[in-house]
């Protein structure tokens, strides 16, 4: 069984939302726990803290940690490397979403139907090409958003039972398991993946500085039926890894791969330096 760990980042100022995190395989799961704890009693940090992308501002990171905090969120996505886990995220930007420039729809709206795409478009890269390439099931757990949990349930009840657009779900087999982060240390992950996505469509700083980190844990493109393939890792891992809407936003997400793209391709053997 491969779990899918989903939070969401949702940037109003810039217009920007994101959801996405990582797939792991089950019998890892209490293992990455045990690593994620040893990581914040090695930094100072109480295991009932909950690590944050963007704390608030009476938070334990922002009041009580010394250290530095991109340093730290390096160091969890290090973990991923271990148990061979993959990145899967979907950024809109909604501002330039059909109904809000068309019909005038405000944000909240907006941001309602987007997180419906999302979870499909996270649900059709987890079934084909993960879930369909290893031969396992798997199962979507979620972070239990404010005032959207009936949408994300109704919505993603008939993808799975009927299909979405674009694919059958065979291989996921209930709806998302959503859950509180308090009570879910590893979507504390997701929150971090998906912060420092979403973060570099909006030009975080910090965010564009992880970002390279995070490059080598997208799930990318197979090349199924291929004996020998090399490509540009942005080719590779948008539309796959990172599921960007609408398609005018592929000129930033470019942009954002531009440095890694001059320093490796993707091939049948991984990446590799140019």
């Amino acid at each position: 069984m491969r779990i899918l760990f989903i939070d969401d980042s949702c940037i109003k100022k810039e217009g920007f939302l994101g959801h996405g995190g990582f797939i792991i395989d089950a019998v890892n799961v209490r293992p990455l726990m045990v690593d994620l704890d040893k990581l914040k009693t090695a930094n100072g940090i109480p295991t009932n803290i909950d690590l944050k992308w963007s704390p608030g501002k009476d938070h334990y990171l922002r009041t009580k940690y010394r250290g530095n905090r991109n340093d730290l969120y390096l160091a969890v996505i290090k973990l991923l490397s271990k148990y061979d886990c993959k990145i899967i995220s979907s950024v809109h930007d909604l501002n330039n979403c059909y109904g809000r420039k068309a019909h005038g729809w405000d944000i909240e709206k907006t941001i309602k139907w987007a997180t419906a795409q999302q979870f499909d478009f996270l649900a059709e890269r987890f079934q084909k090409p993960y879930l369909t390439m290893v031969k396992d099931s798997g199962i979507l757990v979620a972070c239990e958003e404010e005032g959207r949990k009936g949408l994300i349930l109704k919505n993603f009840d008939f993808s799975l039972k009927f299909g979405t657009s674009f694919r059958d779900l065979q291989n996921i087999c209930l709806n998302p398991l959503l859950i509180r982060a308090k009570y879910c240390s590893l979507l504390e992950i997701a929150d971090i993946i998906v912060g420092i996505t979403t973060g570099c469509f909006a030009n975080n700083k910090y965010a564009l500085a992880l970002f390279d980190s995070l490059v080598e844990y997208f799930l990318m493109n197979p090349h199924e039926g291929s004996t020998a393939f090399a490509s540009t890792i942005s080719s590779s891992t948008i539309g796959f890894g990172l599921i960007l809407f609408p398609s005018s936003l592929k000129t930033v997400g470019d942009a954002i791969f531009k440095k890694v793209d001059s320093l490796y391709v993707y091939s049948k053997k991984g990446l590799l330096k140019q």
